[in-house]
């Protein structure tokens, strides 16, 4: 590693942690972990998302600044953790009316989960090989004109809209895409506009068969539930040998797209690569 390189750590804490636990949970990390890395080459810091579209925009700043790294090719680790599997996250859930029951099936699954995202805007040399790298393209951001929660029809024209710029703005033809991951869960509105974009936009595919919805397996994890589906579409990515499309749509409103693909020394571009 370059001598000039630094690493900075980006920690997405839940929206309901106080300043005082953030700045501890930082001074805990810097101890545990980090004790032993020159302060003069860690830049650490936190910032409090409370939704799927907070941290999508985080990670786009932090694609944005790696992709500018030109001379000492600093990495950047975006990563969380959090959990509403509790009892204090399900009452407040079920005094919403936001918890899934038999008799509330458009309710929200608590869930919980991990991830972190290695960003680097250096291209993989020769001498990377052996580790697998995925690029990622910037994130294409737009809000509905009125969230999938409220009454009428449900539609995926601005989901099909970002989708179709993504692939325009690239120069990616339809057949190129293999896979498409989106962080939405099992409610039926969210899963049903996915379905839609994706048949309307990308015929190529099928939209049950080739379509992943994470969080109906993973649940309601506000704030990452995207960062893990850019995970899972790293490693799909890595696995197929081809391009994957990222998309969030667990918001009510807000939806992003990425593109994710496998990258090596031989088809290596200046966006960020990510293990």
């Amino acid at each position: 590693a370059s001598p000039e390189m630094r690493l900075r750590l980006l920690w997405l804490v839940p929206s309901n942690w106080e300043a005082q636990q953030v700045s501890g949970a930082l001074a805990w990390l810097r101890q545990e972990y980090l004790a032993d890395v020159d302060t003069a080459r860690l830049e650490l810091s936190a910032q409090s998302v409370a939704s799927e579209a907070e941290a999508m925009r985080e990670v786009d700043g932090l694609i944005l600044r790696a992709g500018r790294e030109k001379v000492d090719h600093d990495l950047h680790l975006v990563f969380g953790a959090n959990s509403l599997v509790g009892d204090g996250s399900v009452l407040a859930l079920s005094a919403r009316h936001q918890l899934f029951t038999a008799d509330n099936q458009s309710g929200q699954i608590p869930g919980e989960c991990s991830a972190c995202l290695l960003l680097s805007g250096a291209p993989p040399t020769a001498a990377d090989a052996y580790e697998p790298q995925a690029r990622i393209s910037r994130v294409s951001i737009a809000t509905r004109d009125k969230p999938l929660d409220g009454c009428g029809r449900i539609g995926g024209s601005l989901l099909g809209q970002l989708l179709e710029g993504l692939l325009t703005v690239r120069g990616i033809d339809v057949s190129e895409i293999k896979k498409v991951v989106a962080d939405c869960d099992h409610r039926e509105d969210h899963v049903t506009e996915l379905m839609g974009a994706v048949d309307e936009r990308l015929k190529e595919l099928d939209p049950a068969k080739d379509s992943l919805s994470i969080g109906s397996a993973a649940g309601s994890i506000p704030g990452l539930g995207c960062l893990l589906t850019l995970a899972c579409a790293r490693e799909i990515a890595l696995g197929d040998e081809g391009k994957v499309v990222c998309v969030s749509n667990q918001h009510p409103s807000v939806r992003a797209v990425a593109l994710v693909e496998k990258v090596s020394p031989g088809n290596a571009a200046a966006e960020p690569a990510g293990t």
